[in-house]
Formats: structure tokens, C-alpha cells, sequence
């Protein structure tokens, strides 16, 4: 593959991994959005007098901030474990639910559905995170393989 050819490829992969990053910011705003609606339905649910159900069943906000924190290397697992301790407490906890009024199950059914969309987006995180390390593997082969070609450029001009 000749020099343009390879930067060529280079500048499409490149792309093609800032698009995966964002599409994996967008996907971390969404669970932490799915966050909020949990906490504030756990806050409705208490003020409504069954105080039974403190933390969400299986929605794990630490997770969300370890997952996107490890694409952005060290800078971003650094955020993802300050976001985590911070709100590490508020979700991955086990539950006690209790169906004694119809207010509660449905309370219940939102935050079962909430977390069966954050299960989704968890999934889908991780295939980008699958994709975003292919694609990182790709443009340190092609950018080996730019510098060989400038490398021997150079010696047979030199």
C-alpha cells in the first residue's frame, strides 16, 4: 500500500474512532439520565410512605462510569472511579420490594423497565467498546506501516 493510500486509510479510521467515542458519550448520558429517573422514582416511592425499596435491583452506576471512564484511557478512569464513588451508594444494591398499593407497582414496573433499557445500553456499550479497540488495534498497524514506508523512502533517497 503506497504512502496517500495508507494515510488515506489512517484518516478513515480515525473517524470512523471518534464517531465510536461519541456514540459511547451518548450512550453514557443516556444510562446516566436512566439514573436520575431511577433515583428520583426511589424518592418518590419513599415519600410515599413505603421506604422498603432503597436502592435499585441490578442498576449499577459505578459500571457506567467504569465502562465509558476505560475507552478514554487513563484520564478517563481517573472521572469514571470519582463518578462511581460518588454515586456507587445510590444504585447495585440489592432490593425488598413490596406491591402493597398500586402507586408501588408502578413505581415498580417504571424501574424495571429503567433498568431492563439500561441493560440494553450496557450491551451496546460494550460492542462499541469491542469495536472502538478493533479500530484502535487497525490504526496502529496502518500508522507501522506509514512510518516503514517513510522509513525506506528516506533510504533510498538517502
Amino acid at each position: 500500500m503506497g504512502l496517500a493510500a495508507s494515510q488515506a486509510r489512517l484518516l478513515m479510521l480515525t473517524a470512523r474512532k471518534s464517531d465510536l467515542e461519541f456514540q459511547s458519550e451518548n450512550i453514557a448520558e443516556k444510562r446516566m439520565k436512566i439514573a436520575d429517573e431511577v433515583q428520583s422514582l426511589l424518592n418518590q416511592e419513599e415519600s410515599s410512605g413505603n421506604s422498603s425499596t432503597q436502592q435499585s435491583d441490578g442498576l449499577d452506576f459505578g459500571s457506567i462510569a467504569q465502562s465509558v471512564g476505560g475507552m478514554f484511557g487513563p484520564v478517563g478512569g481517573a472521572i469514571g472511579g470519582i463518578v462511581s464513588d460518588m454515586f456507587g451508594g445510590i444504585f447495585g444494591g440489592s432490593s425488598s420490594k413490596s406491591a402493597s398499593s398500586s402507586s408501588d407497582n408502578s413505581i415498580q414496573n417504571e424501574l424495571a423497565q429503567l433498568q431492563e433499557e439500561d441493560k440494553k445500553l450496557e450491551m451496546k456499550l460494550k460492542q462499541i467498546d469491542t469495536q472502538h479497540q478493533a479500530v484502535q488495534t487497525e490504526v496502529d498497524s496502518v500508522q507501522k506501516v506509514i512510518d516503514k514506508n517513510i522509513e525506506q523512502s528516506f533510504k533510498i533517497l538517502g
